[in-house]
């Protein structure tokens, strides 16, 4: 199983105009999608700040388990990494997620979410299924 983000793997995570979706669910079954700006921050971490208290962070609160999506969309290509997350609000992870809206013209995050990835799957365009990374 892969669950190491590579250094390919973490600039097309880091790029901007690819599209990454968060996807939690809460203690029901009951799921959520939502659009994200990620940044790897390191070969089993990706991390994420909110502007709201929102449906995701409530699902999080209620169950750890947490699935991004990340995709080119020009190229159909993509990464899905799985994984347990946890909301931060003070401390180094949440100052990188300040800092990151900043960059981007964002308002302050209100808190950070850290994916611990344990798993990797690597998707692109054709007949083959959704495949490990390797």
């Amino acid at each position: 199983m892969v669950n190491k983000i590579t250094n390919k793997m973490q600039n097309f995570i880091n790029e901007q105009k690819n599209l990454a979706f968060v996807a939690t669910h809460d203690e029901d079954g009951k799921n959520n999608v939502a659009p994200k700006s990620l940044l790897s921050i390191g070969e089993d971490r990706i991390m994420f700040g909110d502007l709201y208290m929102d449906q995701s962070a409530e699902n999080l609160l209620a169950n750890e388990h947490l699935t991004i999506a990340v995709i080119d969309s020009d190229r159909c290509t993509g990464y899905q990494f799985k994984g347990k997350a946890k909301i931060i609000t003070k401390g180094q992870v949440f100052n990188t997620a300040k800092k990151r809206f900043e960059e981007i013209g964002f308002p302050e995050p209100i808190h950070a979410v850290e994916l611990k990835v344990e798993e990797i799957f690597f998707f692109e365009q054709g007949p083959e299924e959704m495949i490990e990374a390797a």
